[in-house]
């Protein structure tokens, strides 16, 4: 489940690459914009690299891959053993880890500030 979930994240993270960066490059270059709205920008984009790069460094589909993911799957596994005792469906497991992941590198970026 941890590997369908994190092909998702990466999957829908790729997708949304060029439109938050189009984003980003909208309001920086627009002489209208607020100081805020282009310090916002500025994070929403840093903070999508930030995890995008961080979740491909797993190289979870090579012999060379980081320890990040069994780590990750230790971290996560009493709560999903929790979700199966409770009934819950495999999307919604597969969701939560998407959860985690995004969560994983969000906090880490905030942290790194």
């Amino acid at each position: 489940m941890v590997s369908r979930a994190y092909f998702k994240i990466i999957t829908e993270a790729e997708k949304l690459d060029a439109q938050i960066e189009a984003q980003y490059k909208l309001v920086h270059n627009d002489p209208n914009a607020t100081k805020r709205a282009r310090e916002e920008a500025e994070r929403k984009f840093q903070a999508h690299r930030a995890m995008l790069s961080g979740l491909r460094s797993w190289n979870i589909f090579s012999e060379n891959r980081s320890g990040d993911l069994d780590y990750f799957k230790k971290e996560n596994r009493e709560a999903i053993e929790n979700m199966v005792d409770e009934g819950q469906g495999t999307n919604q497991m597969i969701n939560f880890l998407i959860y985690k992941l995004a969560d994983l590198y969000h906090v880490e970026e905030e942290a790194g500030n």
